[in-house]
């Protein structure tokens, strides 16, 4: 079954490009919650819709000025019980919203194009940190 989209008159969205686009966003929420699938334009689509367009541009300028950053989750042998690594974790403290998480942001990444470039930067600054580690002795390079 295709997926579909309705749309009821509204005295808001008189115009036929707004109720394209109402019938636009109602079908791709359909296509988002799977196949054969009948959504019905509410204006929360809209506002979702701009909601996720503003963060996508935030996160443009999030990695264009240093609003990323890393944290780092030690992981411990069971043998040893020494340090025998650390994993990376991708945090982005937004100006208004505090500290985000990936789960809140990774997608948007993902649609906008950016993963590539923030992977790039994750390995980059990875890479920064344990050079810095490394020169001060905090961490052995063996």
């Amino acid at each position: 079954m295709a997926n579909s989209a309705l749309l009821s008159e509204m005295s808001s969205a008189d115009a036929a490009v707004t109720l394209l686009h109402h019938a636009d966003s109602a079908m791709y929420r359909a296509k988002q919650r799977g196949r054969g699938r009948c959504e019905m334009y509410s204006e929360e689509m809209s506002a979702n819709a701009r909601e996720k367009s503003a963060l996508s541009s935030q996160l443009e300028r999030a990695l264009a000025t240093d609003q990323l950053f890393l944290v780092y989750q030690p992981i411990v042998s069971t043998h040893t019980g020494r340090t025998a690594g650390a994993e990376a974790l991708l945090r982005w403290q937004h100006p208004d919203r505090g500290v985000l998480t990936p789960p809140i942001f990774l997608s948007l990444a993902e649609e906008s194009g950016l993963i590539g470039p923030i992977g790039d930067w994750v390995t980059r600054q990875a890479c920064n940190d344990m050079r810095t580690w490394l020169d001060a002795g905090t961490i052995d390079g063996s």
